[in-house]
């Protein structure tokens, strides 16, 4: 598939002057697409590739598509001379970036004569620590150069492309769209005052749709918007899944969990000094691991 008008000019602007660059868009324009193509050409120009991201999972797969190892940013922060000299260092996911690691990463760039593409889109979750919207400002102060894909590809409803946009630029109407299409259920049609009966009823209803799904083997996530509701959430999940197993008590930083052998448990960290024997050596963010032993725990 050859790259599209807005994607060659993006790649085109990027390849050409400047310390610093910003491509951004909603998922599915390309990005990732025409990042491959300036891959490309910088290996045939022998420049050097850095791929980084936030968290490793996210590094991981962009260094899949660029064809090199991908490493997250702090862990390259860490080490100052790892950044390849004259290179391109490409980051995605960085509106995730807090502004103290964006401007590390901008200093260096200068400092070892490197080009330095920071990919994403300005709408989606900001950073989870630090102070955050360097990456949002970059693509509206005009001092960096900004490339901006808006052409959304790759959805197998038509009605979707459009639909997701809407979403994106938070317009409240087009949640009509999705619940039309099926994709919004809601959960009880107990009044607003009876807020605990519908919580409980919505936590019920949830938990019974989780389980039928990984029941088929399928991959599921389960959000809530307070760490309560996540607590019973999951308590209700495993009490379903497993009837009558024993589990242990587990302190993660504030949150206490009660987890036994067969739960599948999320890394929140990057901690390269943990090692693990169900997931890469080194414990990364956003992996999944599988408790397979009752005497602690082990991941």
């Amino acid at each position: 598939m050859a790259l599209d008008a807005e994607q060659v000019a993006a790649a085109c602007g990027i390849a050409g002057g400047g310390t610093a660059h910003v491509l951004s868009g909603p998922a599915r324009t390309g990005k990732t697409y025409t990042l491959q193509a300036l891959a490309r050409l910088a290996g045939h120009r022998g420049v050097r590739i850095e791929a980084m991201a936030p968290s490793q999972a996210a590094a991981d797969l962009l260094g899949e598509h660029v064809g090199v190892q991908g490493v997250n940013v702090e862990r390259r922060l860490d080490d100052r001379l790892a950044l390849a000299a004259n290179g391109r260092w490409i980051v995605d996911e960085a509106s995730m970036l807090p502004t103290h690691q964006l401007h590390q990463l901008v200093e260096r760039a200068k400092d070892r004569g490197a080009k330095l593409i920071l990919v994403g889109d300005p709408h989606q979750l900001s950073a989870v620590k630090g102070a955050d919207g360097m990456f949002r400002a970059l693509t509206k102060d005009g001092e960096v150069a900004h490339h901006q894909l808006s052409e959304v590809r790759r959805f197998s409803e038509e009605w979707e492309q459009e639909a997701s946009k809407q979403l994106r630029d938070g317009e409240e109407q087009v949640l009509d769209t999705y619940a039309e299409h099926g994709r919004i259920r809601g959960t009880s049609n107990l009044p607003e005052w009876e807020h605990d009966k519908r919580l409980a009823a919505a936590i019920r209803a949830i938990a019974a749709a989780a389980v039928k799904h990984i029941a088929q083997g399928d991959d599921v996530a389960v959000t809530a918007s307070h760490n309560d509701v996540v607590a019973a959430l999951n308590t209700t999940i495993q009490r379903s899944l497993f009837p009558g197993r024993e589990t242990h008590a587990l302190r993660v930083g504030d949150d206490r969990l009660d987890v036994g052998v067969g739960d599948r448990i999320i890394t929140r960290v990057n901690d390269f000094k943990i090692r693990s024997t169900t997931v890469s050596a080194n414990v990364k963010n956003t992996e999944i691991a599988a408790r397979r032993r009752a005497d602690g725990p082990h991941c």
